[in-house]
């Protein structure tokens, strides 16, 4: 495959569509949710859908993990606080400030805008009450966090991830009990599937290659990431709502994986 593709560093899920409808970029991870977005040209992409993005696989869950200090409770709980949910044009910012609108807080909170690696320590010092990040899971962020000073996850009650869900696109998504140290119980979140996405003006014959490849190659992923255990049958078409490029779509035709 190094003959067709070289690789480079983005910005993120919204940075790589971006790239990908500018023909910056030619393969790009995504969440699906952003993905369902920018093809319909709503939410952060209100009015501007990008024309020629195509799906070729979705690769594993993204879950949304939100600790706080022991004595937040609940979202609702957060009124009055400083958070780290993450810098701007980040996904785990946009959607933590979906989940506090939904909550009805979204303008009583004080975000302490920042990447990753500085969540820890504003945590840790007690800067902040809460630090959101979204991705696989255990998510070396919280991972840290959790090893090192006192706080939990938060979940999302069933009513407002309903809403959630209908209006931003996300997927129900359950953190498994013991995923963190001291979570002894499972925490319904929201969250969506990371997807790979290219442009429809890309050759079918590299995407084709490409699907193939990586469907064969699927446990030397995991070697790389465990995230990648998820890469099976039932994952690979899931929550995919926009066209299949066509390189893509002869693969999973092949083998049998999409048959409609």
């Amino acid at each position: 495959m190094a003959e067709y593709f070289h690789y480079r560093d983005s910005g993120g899920s919204l940075a790589n569509l971006q790239g990908v409808g500018r023909r910056k970029i030619d393969i790009a991870y995504s969440f699906a949710m952003d993905v369902t977005a920018a093809h319909r040209g709503t939410l952060s992409f209100e009015g501007r859908p990008i024309q020629g993005v195509r799906a070729i696989m979705s690769t594993n869950s993204a879950y949304l993990s939100t600790v706080a200090k022991p004595d937040i409770k609940s979202y609702r709980d957060l009124a009055g606080k400083a958070v780290a949910p993450g810098r701007a044009g980040m996904t785990g910012l946009a959607t933590f400030r979906n989940v506090v609108g939904e909550f009805g807080i979204a303008d009583q909170l004080k975000e302490i805008n920042t990447d990753y690696p500085e969540m820890s320590g504003l945590f840790k010092d007690g800067v902040v009450s809460a630090a959101t990040v979204i991705g696989s899971i255990p998510h070396s962020t919280i991972n840290e966090i959790l090893s090192s000073t006192q706080g939990h996850l938060l979940g999302i009650e069933d009513e407002v991830l309903e809403r959630l869900i209908e209006k931003y696109n996300y997927e129900r998504m359950v953190i498994p009990a013991g995923t963190f140290q001291g979570q002894n119980k499972e925490v319904v979140t929201a969250g969506s599937v990371t997807q790979v996405v290219t442009h429809a003006d890309v050759p079918d014959e590299w995407i084709y290659q490409l699907t193939k490849t990586s469907w064969e190659n699927r446990m030397r992923l995991v070697q790389a990431h465990p995230s990648y255990k998820e890469l099976t049958e039932e994952m690979v078409l899931t929550g995919i709502r926009i066209p299949l490029h066509p390189g893509a779509e002869r693969y999973w035709r092949e083998i049998g994986l999409l048959t409609s």
